[in-house]
């Protein structure tokens, strides 16, 4: 097996997966995802991007899915994000990094949070209440009621 390190923006195959090195964070990507990763390498950087964190809900317009929390972080590292909105479950993608309060911490760890406003989607309600009172206590948006932190669009 190939043990050289990935270069920045180049991927290394290893057991069907391929590991991409963005930044200097080392992501390993599920191969029904390499897609979107290629994707958004060939556009390069966007000027801003919203992020959706959901396993099965379809993912509305003008955002970039993101099935598992690997997948988010690395969009979120090559990527400026304005909006995220986050599932707390990700069913058989939580072996790709964890569930949507793991991308919560690693936000509040690596300081970046959406420049706008994030919010938790999920129907599991005690995941919920965990993923919101982390973005409360460490994100810049106000503690606010509801799902939402920071400010939406109208329809949002």
């Amino acid at each position: 097996m190939n043990t050289a390190p990935a270069r920045q923006g180049h991927g290394a195959k290893e057991n069907g997966n391929i590991s991409m090195v963005i930044g200097l964070a080392s992501v390993r990507l599920h191969p029904a995802r390499r897609t979107l990763v290629k994707l958004v390498m060939r556009i390069g950087t966007l000027r801003t991007m919203n992020l959706w964190l959901d396993d099965i809900r379809p993912c509305p317009d003008g955002y970039l899915h993101a099935r598992s929390v690997n997948e988010a972080i690395a969009i979120l590292e090559s990527e400026t994000c304005e909006y995220a909105s986050l599932d707390h479950d990700l069913g058989g993608y939580a072996d790709d990094g964890g569930d949507g309060f793991k991308l919560v911490l690693w936000m509040a760890e690596h300081e970046r949070w959406p420049s706008k406003g994030i919010r938790v989607h999920s129907a599991n309600a005690p995941g919920m209440k965990r993923m919101l009172a982390d973005i409360d206590h460490y994100s810049p948006f106000p503690i606010a009621y509801g799902i939402s932190r920071g400010s939406w669009p109208q329809g949002g």
